[in-house]
């Protein structure tokens, strides 16, 4: 259910995104039905918001898949395992097409990063506080998320070499501080066999490059990754072709590095790249992405909270994650990724974010990011991550990333928490102290 105002941009979209998602987290179950709506209200107009339907979807689903597995008596770890989409598993997608997920399953994933938690000892059964101390009550939660927008849509790269032995990426990425412009230049010079200052990259200007769709839904790893790889092995296979018709043998007895092609057995035999391009010659190699929703990304999250059941305030204690990323390209990104994730949109969407109407004047009372609430960095709690890599060729080196997932599966995560922590089936977010103090019977 979208509220959003009757000239909603992507309300449709929203809600396809919310039904994809919602039908990897429930893959293998075949006896739910899922009834989604478009609410055009008298609110303002507004577009796209973060996680474009997906998160929110979760974060309404899972409380609800909660109370059936606490009917069931279900450890939901053991749920999301034998639901998650595994190995051959299919569904639709927003576009509306069907896709398979031939790739990669992530029970290890759950298991190991439940192990690192703590899970089995914590998790004292539904709606049961596995500690408590004077007016404090501590409880656990998990959730998973998955997305396969990561492969959306298509997308173009050039790769050119010139005989000074340096190589220029085209490619249409603008980012605020992702780092997946560093990544794609790592990953040519990786292939090129170059120094870093001998490969740059053109400025995100779509007139100078093809057009891209952009660093959305999670899509920065896996379709820059493949479509630059590609070129950078094309222009490489153009460039040793050239040479081997100079040394006169085959290319594949060649290899280059730092702007030298030489012999494999015979490195003495060499030649620098403008004894093959002249010096005013250049090889341009191209890279194409087409759309593939058939290599979902995830992440499992495992929550500790403490609850004052005097005050009704909650603090998260502790948040592992856990997820697997085909490969590291740059393991700082990935760990500003994860952790950047953390708030907004994530635990933040738990217990602080409330968009407050003022019913009388029809304004929101909490537009901006004065009185929207966020928690500063002193208020964030003990995160940890659990990081797995399973070797693929999906890509240049093999990475999928995580993207706008990093914080999604915090919300459900933190219900069930919380939930557990009163013993009270908690259903309304945000979860401020008034909400928990009346689900507790003290409200005043």
């Amino acid at each position: 259910m979208v509220g959003s105002g009757v000239h909603s941009d992507f309300g449709q979209g929203q809600i396809a995104n919310g039904l994809g998602r919602a039908m990897l987290l429930l893959n293998k179950c075949k006896h739910w039905n899922y009834q989604p709506h478009l609410v055009a209200t008298n609110r303002c107009r507004s577009g796209g918001i973060r996680g474009f339907g997906g998160q929110e979807s979760y974060a309404s689903l899972v409380p609800v898949l909660s109370m059936a597995m606490a009917k069931m008596n279900l450890d939901p770890v053991e749920f999301f395992k034998k639901n998650m989409c595994d190995i051959n598993g299919g569904y639709y997608w927003v576009e509306g097409h069907w896709w398979e997920n031939h790739f990669l399953s992530y029970n290890d994933v759950m298991d190991h990063a439940a192990e690192h938690f703590g899970w089995k000892d914590k998790f004292q059964g539904w709606l049961t506080p596995y500690k408590t101390e004077g007016s404090k009550q501590y409880g656990v939660g998990c959730c998973v998320h998955g997305s396969a927008d990561c492969g959306m849509l298509h997308g173009e790269a050039f790769v050119k070499l010139d005989g000074w032995g340096t190589a220029n990426i085209n490619v249409c990425i603008a980012e605020s501080g992702m780092g997946q412009r560093s990544s794609v230049v790592k990953m040519a010079a990786e292939i090129l066999n170059l120094p870093l200052d001998k490969v740059t990259i053109s400025t995100p200007d779509s007139q100078d490059n093809p057009w891209d769709w952009g660093l959305a839904g999670s899509r920065g790893t896996l379709v820059y990754g493949r479509m630059v790889g590609d070129a950078a092995r094309n222009a490489r296979t153009q460039l040793l072709e050239g040479a081997a018709a100079i040394l006169h043998c085959p290319a594949e007895m060649l290899d280059t590095r730092d702007g030298i092609i030489f012999m494999k057995d015979n490195p003495e035999v060499a030649l620098p790249w403008i004894a093959v391009l002249g010096p005013m010659n250049t090889i341009t190699g191209h890279g194409v992405f087409e759309m593939d929703h058939s290599k979902p990304c995830f992440m499992i999250a495992f929550v500790e909270v403490e609850v004052d059941t005097d005050t009704g305030d909650v603090r998260i204690v502790r948040i592992v994650e856990g997820t697997d990323v085909g490969q590291v390209i740059d393991p700082y990104s990935l760990k500003m990724q994860l952790e950047g994730g953390l708030g907004s949109c994530g635990s933040d969407s738990a217990i602080n974010e409330e968009m407050i109407l003022d019913e009388k004047t029809g304004k929101f009372l909490t537009n901006n990011l004065v009185d929207f609430k966020w928690r500063v960095f002193p208020d964030l709690p003990t995160f940890e991550t659990h990081i797995e890599e399973t070797p693929n060729d999906l890509s240049a080196f093999g990475g999928i990333g995580v993207g706008e997932i990093s914080g999604a599966p915090l919300p459900g995560a933190i219900m069930m928490a919380v939930s557990n922590a009163i013993g009270i089936q908690l259903m309304d977010y945000p979860l401020t102290p008034d909400q928990i103090l009346k689900a507790l019977g003290k409200a005043r």
